[in-house]
C-alpha cells in the first residue's frame, strides 16, 4: 500500500478500525504515548508521558512522515488492537477466551502487576474484530 499523506493514513486507519490518537488533529495534549505533530514545515514523531515530551524522529515531508507512521502502526500490537476486558479473575478471563475462540476471533492478552498479590489481566482483539465482540465489552469487567 502506498500512503503519501496524513489524510490517506487516517483513512487507512479508519478503514482498518485502528484507534487514531497519533496524527495531528486527533492527538490531545494530555494523551501519553506516541504522536505526530507538524511544526512549521517539519513533522515530528514524539513520545509523551506525564507531560514530558521527547522528540524521536524528524521528517522534512508529509510523505516521509505518513510512510513512517504507517509502517510503525502496522507492526505495533497495541495500535492494531482494542481492549475487550480488564479482569482480576482467571475464571472470567478463561470464559472470555473460550468465547473468543468459539467466534474464531484472534486475541492476545497481558497482565499488569500492581503488587505481589494484585494483577489485572487484559484481553485484546485485533482491528475490526472489535465490532464482533461489542456485546462482550460490558460483560467482562473487573470483579470487586
Amino acid at each position: 500500500m502506498n500512503i503519501s499523506t496524513i489524510k490517506e493514513l487516517e483513512g487507512w486507519m479508519a478503514e482498518n478500525c485502528l484507534k487514531n490518537k497519533i496524527t495531528p488533529g486527533n492527538r490531545y495534549e494530555t494523551d501519553d504515548g506516541i504522536g505526530l505533530e507538524k511544526y512549521g514545515d517539519l513533522y515530528i514523531w514524539y513520545y509523551s508521558e506525564r507531560g514530558e515530551k521527547e522528540n524521536l524522529n524528524y521528517f522534512d515531508t508529509e510523505k516521509e512522515a505518513a510512510e513512517f507512521v504507517y509502517e510503525y502502526v502496522k507492526k505495533d500490537k497495541y495500535a492494531n488492537s482494542h481492549l475487550v476486558a480488564s479482569l482480576n479473575s482467571q475464571n472470567l478471563k478463561n470464559e472470555l477466551i473460550t468465547e473468543l475462540k468459539n467466534r474464531n476471533i484472534k486475541y492476545w492478552n497481558d497482565e499488569i502487576s500492581y503488587s505481589p498479590n494484585e494483577k489485572i489481566m487484559q484481553v485484546f482483539v485485533y482491528r475490526c474484530d472489535i465490532k464482533k465482540v461489542i456485546d462482550l465489552k460490558g460483560k467482562y469487567t473487573i470483579e470487586e
